[in-house]
């Protein structure tokens, strides 16, 4: 790989990546429209809050065990091709879900396993995609190109995507998944339009496995990617528990229509977007550790004041809060750990770092649905909550002396 001046991080952005943050944009859409559509298919086949978890946590467990294979792949081929290849393979489950439940098959069995390969292939792209944005752009426009692609996934996946999903999902069950489909093949299509190849540092040639293995260990050697590792952990277990029962919360708790609760989802996709526009103009002066600690803190409080008071007027704002800091924690630790981390190394440790991270979730997701089912729909948010003051105990001391701006 040819070696280039950094540019100055206000420096005009390459054609290939707004090709490639539309491609994910259009991707984010078509998740963003099954994310609402797909719990609303389930709470329509059960009204057992376990089932609509399980559907759920199938949807997120291949972050937990597929997702280092992804990582490996991502570090032996070229990424592009990997983000192409994946888009193709959603378009075709896509179909698949819109087929079987046209043909009136579909069932919460068929949900899982769908729900299931549908997240595989997402960790493939998005393993990918990490790996391919710093080829894209250089060190000190990471923060601005990560807040872009990510300002674009949120309004893809969260803000316009769930509302659409919901919407015609009251016209017909199958529409929300053909929506899904196109979403993901606009997604293939502007992928073509990212100048490569982009060759891997390392092709690797050694068993798969010990890749694996040598990205772990890097990781788990880097003290403060390790620690936020886990932090992204504990939050995703915290949200996990939420998020698999909150259909039903909407709809029994807070009385709110169905339609409706694709505009709720939105409204925490807005949220996220003000994040990513924050974000964008903030640049590096979101390397602080402090952000971080305030971010895990104000997040606990939220899920427990929705627990305390379980209310339409306080979820909007708190929702919308969620969001807007999400955001901000995504493009904080997403950058450095790409600044951190060798390219030749960078899909396996992403990899690694997601299934501490991202495989919480559907930990967190059959957890909450447990506990809905046992002792209310209320509950998950206070044991999120208590998550969460754990996450904030343990940033207090651990990411002092952390120095992010590397």
């Amino acid at each position: 790989m040819s070696v280039r001046s950094a540019p100055h991080p206000t420096a005009p952005l390459s054609s290939s990546f707004w090709a490639y943050a539309a491609s994910v944009t259009a991707a984010g859409l078509g998740d963003g429209v099954r994310v609402a559509a797909l719990p609303l298919l389930a709470a329509s086949l059960t009204a057992s809050p376990a089932l609509v978890g399980a559907v759920a946590a199938c949807q997120s467990l291949p972050w937990l065990l597929v997702n280092p294979l992804s990582g490996a792949l991502a570090d032996r081929h070229d990424r592009r091709s990997l983000m192409q290849l994946a888009t193709e393979v959603r378009v075709v489950l896509a179909v698949t879900l819109v087929a079987i439940v046209a043909l009136h098959l579909v069932d919460i069995a068929w949900l899982c396993v769908l729900g299931f390969l549908l997240g595989s292939a997402d960790t493939m792209g998005s393993n990918s995609a990490s790996g391919l944005l710093p080829r894209l752009v250089r060190g000190p426009q990471l923060e601005r190109a990560n807040a872009i692609s990510q300002g674009g996934y949120v309004t893809g996946e969260n803000l316009l995507g769930p509302a659409l999903g919901a919407l015609l999902f009251t016209v017909a069950r199958e529409l929300p998944f053909s929506a899904d489909a196109v979403s993901f093949g606009i997604a293939g299509l502007l992928l073509l339009a990212v100048a490569g190849p982009f060759p891997p540092d390392s092709r690797g040639g050694g068993r798969i496995t010990t890749e694996v293995v040598q990205g772990a260990r890097w990781l788990w050697a880097h003290h403060p990617l390790r620690l936020l590792a886990v932090l992204v952990g504990l939050q995703n277990l915290a949200f996990g528990m939420v998020l698999s029962t909150f259909v039903l919360f909407v709809l029994e708790v807070l009385r709110v229509p169905r339609v409706l609760y694709g505009v709720l989802l939105a409204v925490m996709a807005a949220g996220g977007l003000l994040g990513s526009l924050f974000a964008y103009r903030a640049g590096i002066r979101l390397r602080r550790p402090a952000l971080l600690r305030a971010i895990l803190a104000v997040n606990g409080l939220g899920l427990l004041a929705i627990w305390g008071l379980p209310r339409i007027w306080l979820v909007i704002p708190v929702l919308a809060l969620l969001g807007f800091l999400g955001t901000l924690w995504d493009v904080t630790v997403v950058s450095y750990r790409q600044r951190e981390t060798p390219d030749a190394l960078l899909g396996r440790v992403t990899s690694t770092f997601r299934v501490v991270g991202l495989g919480a979730y559907p930990v967190g997701a059959a957890l909450g649905g447990v506990l809905a089912q046992a002792a209310g729909l209320r509950v998950p948010f206070l044991a999120a909550g208590l998550v969460m003051a754990l996450a904030v105990g343990l940033s207090i001391p651990g990411l002092a002396g952390v120095e992010l701006s590397r």
